[in-house]
């Protein structure tokens, strides 16, 4: 983490796909010493994220929530600053940039005109390919305009049984369960 961010201005380079929950942040170089506003879930990861940013001189605070508070308060946008969510809601890229991105998205606080465009496109393209295409533009774009801040990866471990075949771990890319359920392999008796 240190070496990914190094300084200040380095938190706008972290690559969106490094890793599994974002840190939303509204841009504004000021905003950065006010409160994260997390799920209590989530706190004992916030104060780790709040180390790293000391470590490279961002100031800020943890501010804990319950959870149906904290669900309520980001869908209705009442926080501002850096707010650390994360999702385990089913879905493709589609489904996450609309609810994520997308202007109208349940916890979007801002949008970029070209990527509202290209999610309108891709949502009445019928070419699976071509629709693909502008899934990653959309994605390379998020990248680049440094929408969310990665700060965490999951790395679980998993135990599997003598019964198992195939577990299915690592199937779908960064998602760190087994799955899909219908790969999971069983051995024959």
């Amino acid at each position: 983490m240190y070496t990914e961010m190094g300084t200040r201005s380095g938190l706008g380079r972290l690559s969106h796909e490094q890793c599994s929950s974002p840190l939303h942040h509204t841009g504004r170089r000021s905003d950065l010493r006010h409160p994260i506003r997390a799920g209590r879930r989530f706190a004992s990861l916030g104060e780790s994220v709040l180390t790293y940013f000391g470590a490279v001189g961002i100031r800020a605070t943890l501010r804990p929530l319950e959870r149906a508070v904290f669900s309520k308060g980001y869908s209705d946008k009442k926080y501002r600053n850096l707010i650390q969510g994360g999702t385990g809601a089913f879905g493709n890229a589609a489904t996450r940039i609309e609810a994520f991105v997308a202007s109208g998205g349940a916890f979007v606080y801002g949008s970029y005109p070209d990527i509202d465009t290209l999610f309108r496109e891709q949502a009445t393209e019928l070419d699976a390919k071509r629709r693909g295409a502008i899934l990653e533009r959309i994605q390379q774009l998020m990248h680049e305009k440094a929408i969310f801040a990665p700060i965490w990866e999951i790395g679980d471990l998993h135990g599997v049984g003598p019964r198992v075949a195939d577990p299915a771990i690592g199937y779908v890319a960064g998602y760190p369960f087994s799955a899909p359920y219908e790969d999971v392999k069983l051995k024959l008796k």
